[in-house]
């Protein structure tokens, strides 16, 4: 079976064992893995409405296992397997970690495609066949053999790395305090995370990582990275699952704290505990370090904690003491054409005149919504014109341009073509071509060329050799053009 994600055979088969199924997923999936460092967001939803009682462990059971589209698998592993007494392979979940490239066990590259044709050996599937041989060039697996790598290897440090997390004995804890407890060792040691992974994994980075190639990642945002992120930066710096377990949990809270505030300040004891952790990690706490590190802590310690604040740094300097009233901020948000005064009148609004913001918020929000469709269908309109107007430019006889074409230069349907030509603030059939014109750029086109062979056709003869419907229109058509491109000579008139 996938041992990844949490399926209705999952939950069947627990059914039918008769055990629970957070116990199932806790034993036989990756689950755990992914639940050693989760996020705060809320767990998505799943599909485990049928069992008669809620399982005991939501957090598990819901946590989000990124999936591949293929399983790896260890020569060697499955070469026991089919040497031991039963004779069946078994799919390993620690193989199917993330940053896990090497079997934990024999130090040995895992594979996913196969040696010979590099055809993928196991596809992701609910029911997984282990094959001996590969199914398309026959390639013998228990013939394959890896090359192992030394204990010392980074790779086989954090294959175990990741197989502890699977099988952890901690409490789960907060992504964010691992990352925090990551930048916090980075910079007592002078390091980057980036320029550590590198140095470590080189380019398998982009094997776990959603990137195609290393040269594109310049930097990692600890805050919003994965579990594979977080091991590998751990394995870095030296340490196992049990030592950085420990050692984020001797670490004081107040380090673990951001660096700086990123949104709105909700209250007086967060906005002092943000100050308090920046001057017990040994930073630089002064006015304008607030100022320039978050415009939102900065005024709100201003103005709703003004005295706290100077206790803390001393009196603000005075070329900045004034704070600009209600009535200038507004004018600064509506017409300042400095973004940097737009943005801080924008933090005070949000404290003292928050309903007046989201009212023009709301407008702005509104007006952009109404202009979206414009530009939108600005484009399509010329999309549409340029296709027209390669069509027109070809040679030999002309092509109509019909709606079926016009939806097909954009990629939408004949009703949405329809839709956008009514959209039109000019309506004009201008998006496609009306029998009318497509039959008189036909008579054109052979009027033209018939010029240039220097023969002289009457009206009735140009419509015949155009194979064009000789109404009332099209013959004054025909006449009118005969006319513009010279008198008929005095044989054929004749």
């Amino acid at each position: 079976m996938d041992v990844s994600d949490l399926t209705p055979t999952w939950i069947a088969l627990a059914e039918t064992l008769e055990i629970g199924l957070d116990d199932l997923v806790r034993r036989f999936s990756t689950k755990p893995y992914w639940a050693c460092f989760y996020r705060r967001n809320p767990h998505p939803r799943s599909d485990i409405g049928i069992l008669s009682r809620p399982p005991t462990d939501q957090s598990l059971l819901l946590a989000i296992s990124h999936t591949r589209l293929h399983l790896r698998i260890c020569p060697e592993c499955l070469v026991k397997d089919w040497e031991s007494p039963r004779g069946v392979p078994i799919l390993r979940r620690s193989h199917q970690l993330p940053s896990s490239l090497v079997c934990c066990i024999h130090g040995a590259r895992l594979l996913h495609q196969c040696p010979g044709c590099r055809k993928v050996l196991v596809p992701r599937l609910e029911l997984v066949h282990l094959p001996q041989r590969c199914e398309s060039c026959g390639y013998d697996l228990r013939s394959h053999r890896e090359q192992r790598l030394g204990d010392l290897s980074p790779f086989l440090r954090l294959a175990l790395f990741e197989r502890e997390c699977l099988h952890s004995t901690f409490a789960p804890r907060l992504a964010s305090d691992a990352a925090a407890f990551i930048t916090m060792v980075c910079h007592e040691r002078n390091l980057t995370p980036i320029d550590m992974l590198r140095e470590n994994f080189g380019t398998q980075i982009s094997s776990w990582r959603r990137r195609s190639e290393i040269a594109e990642l310049r930097r990692i945002n600890l805050w919003e990275a994965t579990m594979p992120t977080l091991c590998a930066c751990l394995v870095a710096l030296g340490f196992t699952h049990e030592s950085a377990q420990k050692a984020i949990n001797q670490s004081a809270p107040e380090t673990l704290a951001p660096s700086k505030a990123t949104g709105r300040i909700e209250s007086i004891s967060q906005a002092r505990n943000i100050v308090l952790a920046k001057i017990r990690s040994g930073g630089r706490v002064t006015w304008t370090s607030l100022q320039h590190g978050s415009r939102y802590l900065f005024w709100f310690l201003l103005l709703a904690d003004r005295a706290w604040i100077e206790g803390k740094l001393g009196p603000r300097p005075r070329a900045g003491r004034r704070v600009p009233s209600v009535r200038k901020d507004r004018k600064e948000i509506l017409s300042s054409s400095s973004e940097e005064r737009r943005r801080a009148a924008s933090a005070r609004a949000s404290y003292r005149d928050r309903e007046w913001l989201q009212a023009i918020l709301a407008n702005r929000r509104d007006e952009q919504s109404k202009q979206r469709p414009l530009a939108r269908d600005a484009v399509l309109r010329a999309s549409i014109s340029k296709a027209m107007t390669e069509l027109f430019a070809r040679s030999g006889r002309p092509i109509k341009f019909t709606i079926q074409r016009a939806a097909a230069a954009v990629g939408m349907n004949r009703n949405s073509i329809r839709t956008l030509n009514r959209r039109d603030p000019q309506p004009r059939d201008t998006l496609f071509e009306s029998p009318s014109h497509y039959r008189l750029r036909v008579l054109l086109w052979m009027m033209n060329e018939l010029a240039q062979l220097e023969r002289h056709v009457m009206p009735n003869r140009l419509l015949k050799k155009a194979r064009v419907n000789a109404g009332p229109t099209e013959r004054f058509w025909a006449a009118s053009i005969v006319y513009l491109f010279g008198p008929p000579s005095s044989s054929e008139t004749t």
